[in-house]
């Protein structure tokens, strides 16, 4: 933190031209973490990316669990970055749709 402070330049992006998605599908917690470091990054697009692929991944995360609950919090954050209404927002109140 206080690299940043005195010098904050952004960090290179992250290079994954290297890395296959489908690799990483055993390890969700991980792709998770990837998810969101590009998010924060701005890069909303491959972010969801992972996420759509942690949603894909079998067996699927048990509901309930601490995986779901950090993945839950992630669409979250993709959709305040993206400025969007989450999906259950139009279930619970028409008026949004």
């Amino acid at each position: 933190m206080t690299d940043f402070l005195r010098d904050p330049a952004l960090p290179v992006p992250l290079d994954l031209s290297m890395v296959d998605p489908a690799v990483l599908a055993d390890a969700p917690g991980r792709v998770l973490a990837l998810a969101g470091d590009l998010l924060l990054s701005g890069d909303v697009a491959r972010g969801r990316e992972y996420l759509d692929l942690i949603e894909r991944t079998q067996p699927p995360i048990p509901p309930g669990s601490q995986l779901a609950a950090r993945l839950a919090a992630m669409r979250s954050v993709r959709y305040a970055i993206a400025d969007q209404h989450l999906p259950a927002d139009r279930r619970h109140a028409p008026h949004l749709q």
